[in-house]
């Protein structure tokens, strides 16, 4: 199938086969954008709770579980005692 066009250059040829290329790069980008959107809500809505990430995105401060002022991570101790370094 082809079409003719009727610009003062001449007929300019468009093949059958550009559509399905542009069509099938239309439909790539489709899949892509569905994905990128589907990851991110995904990505937002694992925390706490489902929205605390998105309500610190609106808000801009996100409240975050307060340790105690001596309280060390184990695996830093551990790593620490290891090489006989102080934390």
């Amino acid at each position: 199938m082809q079409w003719r066009s009727s610009s003062r250059g001449g007929g300019k040829l468009l093949h059958f086969d550009t559509i399905k290329t542009i069509d099938a790069l239309h439909v790539t980008g489709l899949y892509v954008f569905a994905l990128f959107l589907v990851v991110h809500v995904y990505m937002a809505t694992i925390g706490p709770t489902a929205f605390a990430h998105i309500r610190g995105m609106i808000t801009g401060y996100e409240e975050r579980p307060e340790e105690e002022p001596g309280e060390a991570v184990p695996e830093a101790v551990a790593t620490c005692e290891a090489k006989n370094t102080n934390p």
